[in-house]
């Protein structure tokens, strides 16, 4: 198992689901990976209740840094109580400005999606 940012992609949100109450599924159709494996469509999970979670928006690009979700609270709020689905989420981290203004450029190339 990897640690923490174990992905590092940049897609387009093209379906978000709810799956809870507090939890929504966001989509995406991903252009570039840097870091994991990471299909052409994939999902990342959002609870609402999470601190520095902020929300995807339809239609919109990111450049998404993701671990594992595992913490139990999260995993019911996103209605993936009592499975063992392997899922992923946004990791809380610096906000752009501390990324750099140009951080897709700073990482460079990256690879295709699999």
């Amino acid at each position: 198992m990897q640690g923490p940012n174990e992905l590092v992609f940049s897609g387009i949100v093209v379906r978000i689901t709810r799956t809870a109450d507090l939890g929504y599924r966001a989509t995406f159709d991903v252009d570039r990976v840097w870091k994991g494996v990471v299909s052409k469509r994939f999902d990342v999970y959002v609870w609402e209740l999470a601190p520095e979670g902020g929300r995807f928006e339809m239609s919109k690009r990111y450049l998404v840094i993701a671990e594992r979700l595992t913490e139990s609270r999260a995993r019911e709020g996103v209605g993936l109580a009592g499975t063992d689905a392997i899922a992923f989420t946004r990791r809380p981290c610096a906000g752009p400005n501390e990324l750099g203004p140009n951080i897709i450029q700073d990482l460079g190339v990256g690879k295709p999606p699999q």
